[in-house]
């Protein structure tokens, strides 16, 4: 028996009843779209806050109830508004703690704000995209409860009531504080699986960058030996950024080891003096290449003394690793070490930019870094320092810092340091080996080329603004062919050379010093001599908030890091290719205001000797009364070529007055309009056997005659150029996108190339000869006149032998256009 669901619609709420049922609800409830206006309210909340539903609906929550201005240390909105965001991002309920607000009072009852304690609740409302599509924010008023405990009132005192209320604020307060034990649950699982997700992922990237450097190493050593021919700039960049990228999985793997608790002190004996002096000459090469002296002052008596070796190297390695990130050109790196009494003390002192009271507070803290902004001029993860002073602590000690802004700083390390006792004959001392250093390069290869470099003024000119010289290197390198490139090593730079040498495109990064990618690129769109440059940024962040920073800026395009080569020289060519027609278009503009100017002094020239013409041959002709055949043929050819002069001056004046004739707008049926000319275009439209179809068209303020003529030369274009034994089929349609109407012409006619898409709409430029499409190449012309005389444009896409389909867009005028009805 088959089985079926019958319920009776008795036994659900009908739709138009929910509002009521909502309004009636006696808790206070008010349902907030995202942007946190307010669409529904309970009459409880109405009444708790002393408002009115018309008074309330539509207008935004923040708005209506601000914090009061009296009270300095209000924070109810700053709370509010911060749940309400949690929402949003989280598509989960977010509970509050007890919030003071501060309601306004109306002024019928002597205005001010009353004071009021809520316990809130913020709910989502997903939509069928799992979106938040609303926000119900329940609250539970608290305020006389607050007040009686404010005044410390005996139990007796209280009514059953409040003994009610009391009640339901313990269990509420019990059950929320259930809530944040649960919640600080999940978080130290979530620290732990974050833990484990670092282990495992770095133990998996060593295994790659492993196979990565091996090779470059030893393809290095087989071009030094001469055995191979290689770029060798080209793998030593290849190595570099191995080893930095292997230096941050090194610090990854160590901090996943310290947040799980697992690292071990493996005390054992060590020759720390030597150890120190290895790990301090690893540096060696990479200061000299920036030029920073180095001093190394040892105080530690000969022996060994009992140490991790493993945490001792890491703590230097990230030490020494920050003072030279941080020192200049021509500073100094100054390393101490000294042991006495089982107490090692080791300093590592710079001369570089120094470290602020205000930003020491946060320095040793896990990712944390001194500049942290799009403007840093300095990389890393800013795990060193905070897994130095962790695995100092392991070691029974401390990090400390001296250091003040523009004075350079010294880093301390003090931790205990037993002597050991070695048996000299039986002790093995494990090889010291080095730890991989980065070797900075100190400019990026090959010369800067000068701005205008005069055998290079054939090609385009780009301004890379890139701080890492590697990176500048390399993407000068894949564009030399294309273009002159001029690197700018940061922001600041890059601007004056925009404003100076006004390159044909900008490729910059997002993260750079002192101007950022994001500020660059809005420093040149907004002043008029800059706006036209095309802007690609190169960034690594691929987050929505990102992204749409660069193009609120204006950048015209994103470059995702890491990027193929090929995909940079495309878009590159891409930009460039747009550039080279933006001028053309903007040549073929010049040259159509030069001919309008033209026609409008040679057509009143040209019509007075034409009108002698004219009259001579009607002379001669009465005065002539017999012809012979030869003659009558030269002055009818004569008459001929005069009409379609005339016809052609006409035209000419037609154009040259559409700049001058006073704008007059009238709201127009342009189906009328289409079918008044489709009526007077009878006879051509049979003779060429074609048919024309016309869609739904609006009512828009046109002038009259001019967008009849618009369409009418569209038309007739279509028929002059339609396919031989092809029934020619015309269609005229019309939609709204956006603030404009869009229309089209489509025929299937031959069609035209694509390349000569802009051409076509030039005065007098013709595809063809005259002897087979006669015409005088001003049809399309005047009708983009017209069009652009409408705050429109016109283009057309075709292909050869596929017919054509002609657009042109009409603005709505703030929404005043509207559809006939049907």
């Amino acid at each position: 028996m088959k089985k079926t669901n019958d319920h009776s619609s008795a036994a659900f709420i009908p739709e138009s009843e929910y509002r009521s049922v909502f309004e009636s609800l006696p808790g206070i409830y008010l349902i907030l779209k995202p942007d946190f206006t307010m669409v529904a309210a309970s009459d409880a909340r109405l009444k708790a806050t002393m408002t009115t539903r018309e008074g309330t609906l539509g207008r935004n929550l923040f708005d209506l109830f601000p914090d009061n201005p009296d009270d300095p240390a209000a924070t109810g909105v700053a709370n509010l508004k911060a749940s309400l965001q949690r929402v949003l991002a989280t598509q989960k309920p977010d509970t509050m703690a007890v919030q003071k607000y501060d309601i306004p009072r109306p002024e019928s009852e002597g205005g001010g704000f009353e004071e009021r304690y809520w316990s809130p609740m913020n709910s989502p409302v997903l939509d069928e995209k799992g979106e938040v599509r609303y926000i119900i924010h329940r609250v539970e008023d608290v305020t006389e409860f607050i007040r009686l405990k404010q005044k410390n009132a005996e139990q007796s005192k209280l009514t059953e009531e409040l003994q009610d209320r009391v009640q339901k604020t313990e269990v509420e307060v019990y059950l929320r504080a259930q809530e944040v034990q649960e919640a600080n649950q999940k978080l130290l699982e979530l620290d732990r699986l974050k833990s484990d997700f670092f282990a495992n992922v770095s133990h998996e990237l060593r295994t790659p960058l492993t196979l990565i450097l091996a090779p470059i190493e030893d393809l290095l050593s087989r071009v030094k030996a001469g055995a191979v021919v290689a770029p060798q700039d080209t793998l030593r960049m290849v190595q570099n950024n191995g080893v930095r990228l292997l230096q941050m999985v090194n610090g990854l793997l160590d901090f996943s080891k310290v947040s799980a608790q697992k690292v071990e002190v493996k005390r054992e004996p060590v020759n720390i003096l030597d150890l120190t002096r290895s790990i301090f000459w690893d540096f060696r090469a990479v200061m000299q290449k920036k030029g920073i002296r180095e001093e190394l002052a040892a105080h530690a008596p000969p022996g060994f003394v009992e140490m991790d070796r493993y945490l001792y190297e890491r703590i230097l390695f990230n030490l020494l690793s920050n003072a030279v990130k941080f020192t200049p050109k021509g500073g100094k790196i100054s390393v101490s070490l000294e042991v006495k009494d089982g107490q090692l003390a080791l300093s590592v002192a710079d001369t570089g930019i120094g470290i602020s009271q205000a930003d020491q507070k946060n320095l040793f803290e896990k990712f944390q870094q001194v500049e942290a902004s799009s403007t840093r001029r300095f990389e890393g993860t800013g795990l060193g320092l905070a897994l130095a002073r962790e695995f100092a602590q392991l070691l029974g000690g401390t990090v400390t810092l001296q250091s003040e802004s523009g004075e350079g700083s010294i880093f301390t390390l003090t931790c205990l340091a037993p002597a050991a006792k070695v048996d000299d004959k039986s002790f093995f001392e494990p090889e010291y080996k080095p730890l991989a250093v980065f070797q900075e390069q100190a400019a990026v290869a090959g010369e800067k080329p000068a701005p205008g470099a005069p055998d290079r003024e054939d090609l385009p000119k780009i301004l890379v603004a890139e701080d890492n010289p590697e990176m500048a290197a390399f993407i000068t390198g894949l564009l030399s062919p294309l273009a002159r490139v001029v690197v700018a090593v940061d922001g600041a730079e890059a601007l004056d050379l925009v404003r100076q040498w006004h390159p044909d495109l900008v490729l910059s990064d997002v993260m750079m010093p002192q101007i950022d990618g994001i500020r660059l690129t809005k420093e040149i769109k907004t002043h008029k001599e800059t706006a036209s440059t095309p802007v690609v940024l190169l960034t690594a962040m691929t987050n929505r908030e990102s992204l749409l920073q660069g193009w609120e800026a204006g950048a015209d395009d994103y470059l995702f890091k890491p990027f193929h080569p090929k995909e940079l020289e495309a878009r590159v060519k891409a930009m460039l290719s747009g550039l080279e027609w933006r001028m053309k278009s903007d040549a073929y503009r010049r040259q159509r205001d030069a001919l309008e100017h033209f026609t409008h002094i040679a057509s009143h020239d040209l019509r007075e000797p034409l009108r002698k013409i004219v009259s001579f041959v009607q002379i001669f002709r009465s005065a002539q009364t017999r012809l012979d055949a030869e003659s009558e043929g030269y002055l009818q050819s004569i008459s001929k070529a005069a009409e379609r002069m005339y016809r052609l001056l006409d035209l000419l004046m037609d154009y040259s007055r559409l700049d001058r004739a006073a704008a007059v707008f009238e709201r127009e049926n342009l189906a009328e309009v289409v079918q008044t000319l489709q009526e007077d275009m009878g006879d051509e439209i049979r003779q060429a056997g074609a048919t024309l179809t016309v869609g739904e068209l609006p009512r828009l303020p046109v002038i009259s005659g001019q967008m009849s003529l618009v369409f009418q030369n569209l038309i007739s274009n279509s028929l002059k150029y339609r396919k031989p034994g092809t029934v020619p089929q015309i269609r005229i349609e019309a939609v709204r996108k956006d603030l404009e109407w869009v229309f089209s012409v489509t025929d299937n006619g031959i069609g035209f190339d694509p390349a000569h898409s802009e051409k076509i709409f030039i005065m007098f430029e013709r595809l063809h000869g005259t002897e087979k499409y006669p015409g005088d190449g001003m049809g399309l012309a005047i009708a983009r006149k017209i069009v652009e005389k409408h705050g429109g444009r016109i283009w057309a896409e075709s292909r050869p032998g596929e017919g054509a389909v002609f657009y042109f867009t009409l603005p709505l005028d703030r929404e005043r256009a509207e559809v006939p009805a049907p």
